[in-house]
Formats: structure tokens, sequence, C-alpha cells
């Protein structure tokens, strides 16, 4: 009880620091501070960042856990919104400890429960901030991420990625890359939550119909989820990990989602590749959902 009564004292006494700042004519969305020409924090600014900080701690702990045990730094956590109904949305940015790598990672909190929507691995890029923004006038927010280095990269929704897909339990980054899509039918359409949009690719051309499976924070379960779409259902599958050829699957023509267990040496490979060598019929092969544990 003491320490709640200390809290709130000292809570009252920050407000009423920011009040008194306010009075001499600085607003809460006053520029940083400066003294002796080198850049300070204002009051505002710290307690943003410290609220994003409780919040990662509280909110995020498992993701933070996850990040920092396969070596990357969480950074910044911050509202982002879903444009869904009940649900409150986050992008966490991470950075690789060699400065070199990083990720977005954008959650959903639903309640009390807080999972993957999308994520995005940058090999070459460390990503700093990401804002909302709208290019096209559809509606839909945009992204702009912006790198340690000035890099902008800029994605539009619905036509590179969409954030109205439902929460993963992997977490794999979804800007792997893949064999030539046939149509429009790119890769991010595996990964939409939508079981009527696919991914298409032949498997008539040197390197068959593939994908390449950006796995940051390291393959854990081994556990593969795919489903096929219509009359292009994949036959035969070849599954590389970190380079190395792992085993050979032999999948059903069904509708349905199809879950195998993959060989155990998967476990920590940071790089998947799907090599989908015959379809049930024709060749094409078309992937409506994957995942990977």
């Amino acid at each position: 009880m003491f320490r709640d009564i200390k809290l709130a004292i000292l809570v009252a006494g920050i407000v009423a620091t920011s009040l008194s700042l306010t009075s001499c004519g600085k607003s809460s969305e006053d520029k940083d501070a400066t003294t002796d020409g080198k850049r300070s924090l204002s009051l505002t600014e710290i307690a943003r960042r410290s609220m994003l900080t409780v919040s990662l701690d509280d909110e995020g702990s498992r993701f933070k856990e996850v990040i920092e045990a396969a070596g990357y730094v969480p950074g910044a956590y911050d509202a982002f919104p879903t444009q869904e109904v009940g649900k409150k949305g986050r992008m966490l940015v991470y950075a690789g400890k060699d400065g070199k790598s990083g990720g977005v990672m954008f959650v959903k909190k639903v309640g009390n429960m807080t999972s993957l929507a999308w994520h995005w691995y940058f090999g070459d890029m460390v990503p700093e901030r990401v804002e909302k923004y709208e290019m096209n006038e559809d509606g839909l927010w945009d992204l702009r991420i912006t790198g340690t280095d000035g890099r902008v990269m800029k994605f539009i929704q619905d036509t590179d990625f969409t954030l109205m897909g439902l929460e993963r339990e992997d977490w794999i980054a979804m800007n792997g890359d893949a064999s030539p899509s046939v149509g429009d039918e790119v890769l991010w359409r595996c990964f939409d939550g939508d079981t009527t949009t696919a991914w298409r690719s032949t498997i008539a051309g040197p390197e068959k119909a593939f994908v390449d499976v950006r796995v940051p924070f390291g393959v854990k379960e081994g556990i593969l989820s795919l489903k096929g779409l219509g009359e292009n259902q994949p036959r035969r599958c070849v599954v590389y990990a970190d380079g190395k050829k792992l085993e050979e699957l032999d999948l059903a023509k069904t509708s349905a989602r199809q879950t195998i267990r993959l060989n155990a040496s998967v476990s920590g490979a940071k790089n998947v590749r799907l090599v989908f060598e015959s379809a049930h019929d024709g060749d094409v092969v078309a992937i409506a959902e994957l995942a990977l544990q």
C-alpha cells in the first residue's frame, strides 16, 4: 500500500511539473530542449518513452524474450492503427547486434491477448521507425519504414502486405524470396489469412516453384502447415534448411490444411526453402496459406 501511495505522489509530481512547464509557454508537443548545443529530452518525451518500455515489458514480454534470445535488441514499441473493430495494434522494431540487420513486427491486442499479425525482416537494414502513410488514397494505411542509415522503404497495403491478416502462432517473416508469381498472385497472399487467395508460381522453370521462408528467431517446433488452392495443389515438396537438403514430402490432393512435422534437424534454422517440384494437376502450384513454427 505504501508503494502505491509513493507511486501516486511521484506521478502527481511529474504531472505538476509538466503543467508548470506548459504554463511557461511550452505545449505538450514542444521540441526537445537544448543545453550547450546538445539535444536533451523534454519531460513529455521521457514519459512517453518510459510508457513504451513498460508496455513492451508488460504486454509484449514474450516478444522481447524471443527477440533477445535470438541475439537481437528490441526497439520502439509504438501504437499503430489496426483498422479493425475491437483490436489495438503496435509496431515493434528490433535490431541485430551487428548493426546491419533488423525487423518490424506488427502485433494486435484483443483483450489481454497480444499476437503477431505481420513481420518484415531486413538483412541489410536496421529499421528505426515506422510511420503510417497514405500513398494511394484507398482508405488503407500504407507504411514507411526508415532505417538508421536514412534509407526509406515504402509498402502499399493490399499490394505488398496486409494488416488485416489473422493473428499467427509462428513468427516467420513474410517478405522472403520466391520464384516468379503467376499474374498478381504474389507471395504475401499465402500469409494474409484469406484461404480464397494464394501465391501461384509455375514449376516449369529451372528452379521450379520455391519459397524462402525467413526465420530470424530460428525454427522452434519444426511444424510446417500449408494449404493448396483449387486445381493447383502441390504434390512433391523438397525442404532445405540453411542451404542443406532436409527431406522430401509427398503432399495430398486436398482442400484441407496439411500439417507436417519436419525432420528434427530443422530446429534453429534461419532460412527454410520449400521447393515445389510437381503438382497434382498442371504445371502451376497455388499456396493459399503457409506457416512454419
